[in-house]
Protein backbone atom coordinates (compact mmCIF):
# COMPACT_ATOMS: atom_id res chain seq x y z
CA UNK A 1 0.00 0.00 0.00
CA UNK A 2 2.68 2.70 0.89
CA UNK A 3 4.18 1.85 -2.41
CA UNK A 4 0.70 3.12 -4.32
CA UNK A 5 1.24 6.05 -2.39
CA UNK A 6 4.92 6.89 -3.39
CA UNK A 7 4.37 6.15 -6.95
CA UNK A 8 0.94 7.78 -7.50
CA UNK A 9 1.02 10.87 -4.75
CA UNK A 10 -2.67 9.70 -3.40
CA UNK A 11 -4.13 8.51 -0.59
CA UNK A 12 -4.43 4.72 -0.38
CA UNK A 13 -7.33 3.44 1.56
CA UNK A 14 -9.00 -0.36 2.10
CA UNK A 15 -11.31 -2.29 4.30
CA UNK A 16 -9.96 -5.36 2.67
CA UNK A 17 -6.28 -5.08 3.51
CA UNK A 18 -6.25 -8.72 4.10
CA UNK A 19 -6.94 -9.58 0.22
CA UNK A 20 -5.16 -6.95 -1.34
CA UNK A 21 -1.76 -7.45 0.42
CA UNK A 22 -1.85 -10.93 2.12
CA UNK A 23 1.54 -11.20 3.04
CA UNK A 24 1.77 -7.66 5.04
CA UNK A 25 -1.84 -8.99 7.02
CA UNK A 26 -0.24 -11.50 8.36
CA UNK A 27 2.49 -9.27 9.63
CA UNK A 28 0.45 -6.90 10.77
CA UNK A 29 -3.33 -8.33 11.43
CA UNK A 30 -4.60 -5.13 9.81
CA UNK A 31 -8.27 -5.54 8.32
CA UNK A 32 -8.11 -1.75 7.22
CA UNK A 33 -5.69 0.06 6.19
CA UNK A 34 -5.49 3.84 5.57
CA UNK A 35 -2.00 5.22 3.66
CA UNK A 36 -1.74 9.44 3.45
CA UNK A 37 1.80 10.55 1.44
CA UNK A 38 3.16 13.51 3.35
CA UNK A 39 4.55 15.90 1.05
CA UNK A 40 7.09 18.33 1.22
CA UNK A 41 6.45 20.96 -1.12
CA UNK A 42 5.83 19.09 -4.10
CA UNK A 43 7.81 16.00 -3.48
CA UNK A 44 6.75 13.13 -1.25
CA UNK A 45 8.47 12.35 1.71
CA UNK A 46 6.90 9.85 3.87
CA UNK A 47 3.14 8.56 4.53
CA UNK A 48 1.38 8.23 7.64
CA UNK A 49 -0.36 4.99 7.51
CA UNK A 50 -3.28 3.89 10.05
CA UNK A 51 -4.71 0.58 10.38
CA UNK A 52 -7.02 -1.52 12.23
CA UNK A 53 -7.51 -4.53 13.35
CA UNK A 54 -11.71 -4.82 12.59
CA UNK A 55 -12.73 -4.46 8.88
CA UNK A 56 -13.58 -0.65 8.74
CA UNK A 57 -14.81 1.50 6.39
CA UNK A 58 -14.14 5.13 6.61
CA UNK A 59 -16.52 7.90 6.24
CA UNK A 60 -15.63 10.56 4.01
CA UNK A 61 -15.26 12.82 7.33
CA UNK A 62 -12.67 10.46 8.83
CA UNK A 63 -11.10 10.36 5.47
CA UNK A 64 -10.64 13.95 5.57
CA UNK A 65 -9.61 13.99 9.09
CA UNK A 66 -6.31 11.52 8.30
CA UNK A 67 -6.04 13.52 4.55
CA UNK A 68 -5.23 16.45 6.82
CA UNK A 69 -3.77 15.22 9.26
CA UNK A 70 -1.27 14.08 6.48
CA UNK A 71 -0.84 17.65 5.11
CA UNK A 72 -0.32 19.25 8.27
CA UNK A 73 2.27 16.66 9.10
CA UNK A 74 4.09 17.90 5.40
CA UNK A 75 3.55 21.86 6.26
CA UNK A 76 5.00 21.29 10.35
CA UNK A 77 8.16 19.18 8.79
CA UNK A 78 8.25 21.65 6.19
CA UNK A 79 8.34 24.27 8.76
CA UNK A 80 10.93 22.72 10.84
CA UNK A 81 13.35 22.45 8.36
CA UNK A 82 12.88 25.73 7.66
CA UNK A 83 13.61 27.16 10.72
CA UNK A 84 17.03 24.63 10.89
CA UNK A 85 18.00 26.61 8.03
CA UNK A 86 17.05 29.74 9.15
CA UNK A 87 19.39 29.06 11.95
CA UNK A 88 21.78 27.61 10.12
CA UNK A 89 22.09 30.78 8.55
CA UNK A 90 21.91 33.16 11.57
CA UNK A 91 24.89 30.67 12.59
CA UNK A 92 26.69 31.45 9.62
CA UNK A 93 25.72 35.15 9.53
CA UNK A 94 27.46 35.67 13.13
CA UNK A 95 30.62 34.05 12.53
CA UNK A 96 31.15 36.24 9.49
CA UNK A 97 30.07 39.44 11.57
CA UNK A 98 32.66 38.48 14.46
CA UNK A 99 35.12 37.65 11.93
CA UNK A 100 35.03 40.87 9.76
CA UNK A 101 34.72 42.84 13.12
CA UNK A 102 37.98 41.19 14.33
CA UNK A 103 39.26 42.20 10.84
CA UNK A 104 38.29 45.61 11.28
CA UNK A 105 39.31 46.35 14.64
CA UNK A 106 43.01 45.10 13.48
CA UNK A 107 42.97 46.86 10.54
CA UNK A 108 41.82 50.09 12.97
CA UNK A 109 44.45 49.13 15.34
CA UNK A 110 47.50 49.13 12.34
CA UNK A 111 45.98 52.35 11.08
CA UNK A 112 46.20 53.84 14.92
CA UNK A 113 49.81 53.04 14.93
CA UNK A 114 50.40 53.96 11.73
CA UNK A 115 49.46 57.21 12.17
CA UNK A 116 50.48 57.74 15.52
CA UNK A 117 54.46 56.69 13.80
CA UNK A 118 53.53 59.22 10.66
CA UNK A 119 52.87 61.96 13.32
CA UNK A 120 55.55 61.07 15.68
CA UNK A 121 58.28 61.17 12.60
CA UNK A 122 56.85 64.50 11.47
CA UNK A 123 57.17 66.59 14.14
CA UNK A 124 61.27 65.89 13.89
CA UNK A 125 61.80 67.98 10.56
CA UNK A 126 59.72 70.14 11.48
CA UNK A 127 61.12 71.35 14.82
CA UNK A 128 64.43 71.08 12.77
CA UNK A 129 62.57 73.79 9.98
CA UNK A 130 61.54 75.83 13.02
CA UNK A 131 64.97 75.89 14.72
CA UNK A 132 66.62 76.91 11.34
CA UNK A 133 64.13 80.02 11.42
CA UNK A 134 64.96 81.12 15.04
CA UNK A 135 68.50 81.03 13.96
CA UNK A 136 68.89 82.51 10.97
CA UNK A 137 66.69 85.44 12.06
CA UNK A 138 68.80 85.75 15.33
CA UNK A 139 72.20 85.26 12.88
CA UNK A 140 71.39 87.77 10.23
CA UNK A 141 68.11 89.94 11.65
CA UNK A 142 70.18 93.00 11.00
CA UNK A 143 71.08 91.49 6.85
CA UNK A 144 67.39 90.40 6.28
CA UNK A 145 64.99 92.75 4.74
CA UNK A 146 61.60 93.29 5.96
CA UNK A 147 60.20 91.19 3.52
CA UNK A 148 63.01 88.15 4.13
CA UNK A 149 61.07 88.75 7.98
CA UNK A 150 57.53 88.52 6.49
CA UNK A 151 58.28 85.43 4.65
CA UNK A 152 60.04 83.85 7.88
CA UNK A 153 57.30 84.49 9.71
CA UNK A 154 54.91 83.01 7.30
CA UNK A 155 57.20 79.93 7.32
CA UNK A 156 57.19 79.65 11.17
CA UNK A 157 53.53 80.35 11.43
CA UNK A 158 52.81 77.62 9.17
CA UNK A 159 55.06 75.16 10.51
CA UNK A 160 53.51 75.22 13.99
CA UNK A 161 50.14 75.14 12.06
CA UNK A 162 51.83 72.42 10.99
CA UNK A 163 53.26 71.10 14.38
CA UNK A 164 49.52 71.56 16.13
CA UNK A 165 47.85 69.33 13.32
CA UNK A 166 50.45 66.62 13.71
CA UNK A 167 49.75 66.87 18.32
CA UNK A 168 46.32 66.71 17.00
CA UNK A 169 46.54 63.46 15.18
CA UNK A 170 48.99 62.21 17.53
CA UNK A 171 46.16 62.82 20.22
CA UNK A 172 43.58 61.38 18.21
CA UNK A 173 45.34 58.42 17.96
CA UNK A 174 46.22 57.87 21.42
CA UNK A 175 42.34 58.42 22.22
CA UNK A 176 40.76 55.82 20.20
CA UNK A 177 43.83 53.33 20.92
CA UNK A 178 42.41 53.60 24.59
CA UNK A 179 38.53 53.82 23.83
CA UNK A 180 36.60 50.41 24.99
CA UNK A 181 35.76 48.13 22.30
Amino acid sequence: PMSRVFLHGKPFITENYDLMAPHHYKLSGFLSMASIPIFLGENIMGALSVGSKKRHILSSYEKKIICSIGQQIGVVISRLQTQQKLHSLSQQLGDKVRQHSSQVKNSTRHLQEFTSVVAHDLREPIRMILSYLDLAQLDGSSSISPQGKEYMNIARSGARRMMGMLEGIRSYSRITSQAPN
